[in-house]
């Protein structure tokens, strides 16, 4: 998988966090009981956390990649 791939799915991935994170608020606003709304509360502290690193990820290899790119070179 050449660097353009690997910031594409994890640009994905960011996507696919969001759109779970949405549903999860969804679910929360349905009213559900406390215990159920504290353990969506720590799933969308987790998703958070996951697409700050995903994102960080997904800038690093973006750097990387244009370097390479810049090189004349595909693969990271």
């Amino acid at each position: 998988m050449d660097c353009r791939e690997w910031v594409n799915e994890i640009l994905n991935w960011i996507k696919k966090l969001e759109k779970f994170k949405d549903q999860l608020y969804e679910i929360t606003e349905l009213g559900i009981g406390s215990i159920e709304e504290n353990l969506i509360e720590k799933a969308k502290e987790k998703i958070e956390d996951l697409q700050e690193l995903l994102t960080e990820l997904g800038t690093s290899l973006f750097e990387r990649a244009c370097e390479k790119i810049m090189e004349g070179e595909d693969d990271c």
